[in-house]
């Protein structure tokens, strides 16, 4: 199954983001630091709701820009985050059905 951002979703990145495209090159950037796992790194918003994504959950929305299946998306998480697949595929996993029970993601099933 792939999933993609739903529409009409607004979203705001953390002051620290500023000079990075996206995500990924905050992450590359061997100086880009957060100060706990936890912290705010994206708001999302749909129809006045906010949501605080931290860095994982984040990564995970940017790349659903385009269609991802959780495999994808778990491949993507391994490599960024130097993790072995099975975690990564388990935080995937968890990330993509709260994103979906929100409301923040579409399915090809849709």
């Amino acid at each position: 199954m792939n999933y993609i951002q739903a529409e009409k979703i607004r979203s705001q990145r953390n002051i620290r983001l500023s000079q990075y495209q996206n995500i990924q090159d905050a992450l590359l950037d061997p100086d880009f630091q957060v100060e706990s796992p936890d912290e705010v790194i994206l708001v999302l918003s749909k129809y006045g709701t906010l949501y605080e994504l931290n860095l994982l959950a984040a990564y995970i929305w940017e790349l659903l820009i385009e269609p991802k299946t959780i495999k994808n998306l778990a491949q993507f998480v391994a490599e960024i985050f130097d993790i072995d697949i099975t975690t990564a595929t388990n935080d995937a996993s968890e990330i993509m059905n709260n994103f979906e029970d929100l409301g923040l993601v579409k399915s090809n099933d849709e």
